[in-house]
């Protein structure tokens, strides 16, 4: 089970949280009770792996609201442009 820290515990105990991750337990870090960041421990063989991988989810989830709105609009026929739109949005709530 993850841990939860606050931005502001990150900032004054930052080498505690981040040495608490090394047991395997991720520590997901809110901002005004909304998860904003997840650390985890990684080896240096895997750090590039594990951000490909993050990116990869985001994508899978954005195409997944984008199907699931789709879906829910099957007798219309969204616009090019509001489909970018939509697309935009979502890049723009992960980044």
């Amino acid at each position: 089970m993850a841990k939860y820290g606050t931005i502001r515990e990150l900032q004054a105990q930052a080498t505690s949280l981040i040495s608490s991750t090394n047991d395997g337990e991720p520590l997901i870090i809110t901002t005004r009770g909304k998860p904003v960041a997840i650390l985890t421990a990684v080896t240096p063989e895997e750090a590039d792996t594990v951000a490909v991988f993050m990116e990869k989810m985001r994508s899978y989830q954005a195409y997944k609201k984008l199907q699931k709105q789709a879906e829910s609009q099957a007798d219309q026929n969204p616009s090019q442009k509001e489909i970018d739109g939509i697309i935009n949005k979502i890049r723009r709530n992960h980044d």
